[in-house]
């Protein structure tokens, strides 16, 4: 004997009228003993009744007109709510521009003299007349000291003389004519003197001379030392452009 789930399919196809005879007339015989799929049996008929005694409701032959007329209104208020934004933005800018241009052309306001400016500006020259007579008067002597000393370093600078006392209180000279002086020099940042007829001149110490002897020794660079250098003294270097 069946069970009742497997009489559902048999209740939907005969509701729909898709079972044959011997199939009904067992549906039958277990509706008129269960009371459950009797139910749903009616409920389906019913269903089923209800749909086929409806009708489609035809739809108003002017749907589509008005359709497209409420479309037509929506675009219009649309363009008139854009044109109004536009134009208040415009209005705005106006307001804008028209300010600024009356801004400009206010005049400008005329400074407040101030007495306390205008009093210093009198007693001024009272205070220059005060410091002129205070002032020490130059001297012929002092002009004459002043003009010695322009003409002491003027010759320095023709001459290449002068190099300073650490200069002249060398103990030893190292000449050498070779570019490998001229690059221990830049490497090792040493006290240039001077220049004169295109040799350079530079005050170095005497550990520096040891180093400066061993670079110029390993670079196959010839040089020539005059003197001894003192312990804690100065050594001048001159390199001798062209001699190369």
């Amino acid at each position: 004997m069946k069970e009742c789930g497997e009489y559902e399919a048999l209740i939907s196809a005969a509701v729909d009228g898709a079972v044959s005879e011997a199939e009904r007339r067992e549906l039958m015989g277990h509706l008129a003993q269960c009371a459950a799929c009797r139910e749903k049996y009616e409920q389906m008929m019913a269903l089923h009744e209800a749909f086929a005694a409806w009708e489609a409701e035809e739809p108003p032959v002017d749907l589509a007109a008005g359709v497209m007329e409420k479309i037509r209104r929506e675009r219009k208020r649309s363009r008139r709510r854009r044109w109004q934004r536009m134009t208040l933005a415009a209005a705005c800018l106006a307001v804008v521009v028209l300010g600024v241009q009356t801004v400009r052309r206010l005049p400008a306001e005329s400074p407040v003299p101030d007495e306390d400016a205008g009093l210093a500006a009198y007693s001024a020259p009272d205070a220059v007349d005060s410091a002129d007579e205070a002032a020490p008067k130059a001297t012929l002597a002092d002009s004459g000291d002043l003009q010695t000393d322009v003409t002491y370093f003027e010759a320095c600078d023709e001459t290449g003389s002068g190099q300073g006392e650490a200069e002249q209180a060398a103990s030893a000279v190292l000449t050498s004519p070779h570019q490998a002086l001229l690059l221990w020099m830049e490497e090792n940042g040493a006290e240039a003197g001077g220049e004169s007829d295109g040799n350079r001149t530079w005050t170095i110490s005497a550990q520096q001379l040891e180093q400066l002897e061993a670079y110029l020794q390993e670079a196959g660079a010839g040089y020539t030392l005059e003197g001894t250098p003192a312990e804690g003294g100065s050594v001048r270097v001159v390199y001798e452009d062209g001699a190369e």
